[in-house]
């Protein structure tokens, strides 16, 4: 995010301040989603490293179903942050923090 669009962001003030976590969130947002490629880089070389027998069928599919559920988590912590019941910045580290945590183990079991 650039200097310019962050101090945008944060000298805006929501004309009700019930819509206030509303640019909190965008801010959120841009601001960490960078992240959630460096967590996805990480899931896929640690199971693309890995050499089976029966091909790369197996380590492909897992690989995209966790891609699919880090999309699914990371969807339902937006739902729970726009509707109030969850903190945005809780809401957009908890997918990236679960799977990270899943990438590192993952990584660490790969062969060297």
């Amino acid at each position: 995010m650039t200097p310019r669009a962050f101090s945008l962001f944060s000298s805006v003030r929501a004309p009700n301040i019930e819509f206030q976590w509303c640019y909190q969130l965008i801010l959120t947002l841009l601001n960490l989603y960078p992240f959630s490629t460096f967590v996805l880089t990480l899931i896929g070389v640690s199971i693309s490293s890995r050499k089976v027998r029966g091909g790369i069928g197996l380590p492909l599919g897992i690989g995209i179903f966790l891609c699919f559920t880090y999309i699914v988590v990371d969807r339902f912590a937006l739902v729970f942050a726009v509707k109030g019941s969850m903190p945005p910045l809780l809401a957009t580290c908890l997918p990236n923090g679960i799977f990270g945590l899943i990438g590192l183990y993952l990584l660490r079991k790969a062969p060297k």
